[in-house]
């Protein structure tokens, strides 16, 4: 687990939170083609990341769209910059509250498309309970803390009215610009840039 996620091992200076925003939407223009309107909220959601603390609320970002959307790379590019980010290609509401205790991680969950079984209700539910500070849920006699950042990507918008609430809601459909691949190494690079102003600005 610590092994797949990224921490910044240094600081460097991080300028005016408005100069950070336009490097975060900068960088993510590079790799998916969105609206200017969702890059400011993105990029302003992955600042919340790293106040989740601070907040009264955890910021959740549904990210849906067709394949070929460009939701996996965005995701991609949220585990370069979110705080303690985990990607995952599926979860269970046991890990789910483990894992979100564990280490207070920005969850992302790719291929998230609910369907009406009672593993999916009781994922819902869970995440639900994860949006305020303060709410416990008991699992075998023990309690754990589901407050946390989570981006939850899907084709689909989120059927669950409760959970969509809770959410910025990112629309996205195939590019019509030719936009460059995200690869391994470039990922890296975003990630070494941008993480310790990120974590000069927390």
């Amino acid at each position: 687990l610590i092994r797949a996620v990224r921490f910044p091992t240094h600081t460097t200076p991080c300028g005016q939170p408005s100069e950070l925003l336009e490097q975060i939407a900068g960088r993510l223009h590079d790799y998916v083609d969105l609206p200017d309107e969702s890059l400011r909220l993105v990029a302003n959601y992955v600042l919340g990341t790293w106040l989740v603390d601070c907040l009264p609320v955890a910021p959740y970002l549904s990210v849906f769209g067709p394949t070929g959307s460009g939701k996996t790379t965005l995701l991609k590019l949220l585990q370069c910059l979110c705080r303690r980010p985990l990607l995952l290609g599926d979860i269970s509401g046991a890990s789910l509250y483990r894992l979100v205790t564990f280490l207070k991680l920005t969850l992302l969950i790719d291929e998230s498309d609910f369907e009406n079984t009672v593993r999916s209700r009781e994922l819902q539910r869970l995440l639900r309970a994860g949006n305020t500070p303060g709410e416990s849920v008991a699992r075998n006699g023990q309690l754990f803390d589901l407050y946390g950042c989570k981006v939850i990507a899907s084709r689909q918008p989120l059927q669950d009215v409760a959970l969509g609430t809770r959410a910025i809601h990112i629309a996205m459909s195939p590019s019509r610009r030719n936009l460059q691949p995200l690869h391994p190494i470039s990922a890296d690079l975003i990630a070494e840039e941008l993480q310790p102003k990120l974590l000069m600005f927390r």
